[in-house]
């Protein structure tokens, strides 16, 4: 027994295999993190010492380390990990050298009306043609190199789709324009390619891992990029209403394949609510919209909050309450400022509440949309006094044969009518 026991204190600690997994993951991740913040760190302070091409071709050095240091791993250490970070690092940077080239070709088609950002070393003119030239086909040599590389190391599956995207971002971020209206279009263009792009890859649970991750987040780069280099100048409310929107999209509807934290999601669905509802005001200032604030503000916005409890995954009915509680708000105020169209308006508005809350079985809306429809209704009756001062005997012969009617109508179907009603406030006590 003793032996046994000097045998146990005796034998070396040996860690478990998982836990050197974690330290060198970590490890990767360090390196990682430090390169980036090195070559950001050297662009913002040291950069605008170098000359324009100077700083292009510093890029490419670095895009070529990270590049020759994914081969070694790959080829002589035979460690994919480690080349995986690499040639992952080597793609994203070959994007800013790209843009690079292309702020060449802008300032020098443009000369001195080309707009600059303020920062000096992010601008690139008086460049020689020769040398963008150069430039540019260096790019498109290392882009094709670097990219299939990269991709093909991240997801060897879906290289060729992946390279599509690529190049369809890269030679977006190559279009000599900084008008903010045409960077909109573009922007908006390659989100709803790559959304296609991305729906693709969802199907697929190798996507769904780090590496996957990693590839389809260098596919949407050239998109991030270009909304960051166009807002380094003035915008117009065409594209400011267009990244809004976009953000709103993809916060409410698309981030829900993303997120599985409630609290997490609910706080980003949020954000997107916020944007959506500056969208909106960003319209009535564009569109110049002049009218009342319950038509332009109070009921579209209602009207928004309760599409929104539609796509949200938490607070559903909170949103639909005060969608009820705004609506009702804005169509007493709508009907009180009077217009040829506010009846109408309201009681089309009640319908469409009426309808919801049946749909999803909540007391509030359906009540509210019954309470703007009455309104409506009753805001008809000046309509039905002014017809009576004109021709009273019409108007009392018309009343009379309707009362006439509705009675016999309903003494024949008087228990048909209290079944019915029973019926019908017994499944709204139901509802929530």
């Amino acid at each position: 027994m003793s032996s046994l026991s000097s045998n146990i204190e005796t034998q070396p600690y040996r860690p478990e295999p998982a836990l050197f997994r974690k330290i060198t993951t970590y490890l990767r991740w360090i390196g990682a993190v430090l390169i980036v913040i090195s070559a950001c760190s050297f662009m913002v302070q040291g950069y605008h010492d170098y000359l324009p091409n100077y700083r292009y071709w510093s890029g490419i050095g670095i895009t070529l380390l990270m590049f020759i240091a994914g081969l070694t791993s790959s080829r002589l250490v035979k460690e994919n990990k480690g080349a995986r970070i690499f040639f992952t690092l080597a793609t994203a940077f070959l994007t800013v050298q790209i843009t690079q080239v292309s702020a060449m070709l802008y300032a020098f088609i443009y000369g001195d009306h080309a707009l600059q950002p303020e920062l000096a070393w992010l601008q690139f003119r008086h460049v020689e043609p020769v040398l963008i030239a150069i430039n540019v086909f260096v790019s498109a040599a290392l882009w094709a190199l670097v990219s299939y590389a990269g991709y093909s190391i991240l997801a060897r599956k879906h290289v060729k789709t992946l390279l599509i995207a690529s190049f369809l971002g890269n030679l977006a971020l190559m279009i000599p324009v900084r008008d903010s209206n045409i960077m909109a279009v573009i922007g908006l263009t390659l989100f709803v390619v790559f959304r296609h792009f991305e729906h693709a890859f969802m199907h697929d649970p190798r996507m769904q891992k780090i590496e996957g991750i990693a590839a389809r987040a260098l596919m949407a780069l050239p998109l991030l990029v270009i909304v960051g280099r166009s807002m380094l100048h003035s915008t117009s409310d065409f594209f400011e209403l267009t990244l809004s929107g976009l953000l709103a999209f993809t916060l409410i509807y698309e981030i829900k394949r993303y997120v599985s934290n409630n609290w997490l999601l609910f706080s980003l669905q949020t954000l997107g609510a916020y944007s959506l509802l500056q969208s909106w005001m960003k319209v009535i200032d564009l569109v110049n919209i002049q009218g009342d604030l319950a038509l332009t503000v109070i009921l579209p916005i209602s009207v928004i909050l309760f599409l929104l409890s539609t796509q949200i995954n938490a607070y559903q009915k909170t949103y639909r309450t005060l969608s009820s509680c705004l609506v009702i708000y804005g169509s007493l105020l709508l009907l009180i400022d009077g217009g040829n169209y506010a009846p109408f308006t309201v009681i089309h508005v009640g319908i469409g509440y009426t309808v919801a809350g049946i749909y999803f079985q909540e007391k509030l809306p359906f009540f509210s949309g019954n309470i703007i429809v009455l309104a409506g209704l009753v805001n008809f009756i000046g309509v039905a006094v002014d017809f009576y001062t004109r021709v009273p005997w019409l108007s009392s012969i018309a009343l009379g044969l309707v009362v006439i009617l509705l009675a016999s109508y309903i003494e024949k179907r008087e228990k048909q009518f209290m079944g019915k009603s029973r019926e019908y406030l017994d499944v709204i006590k139901s509802w929530g």
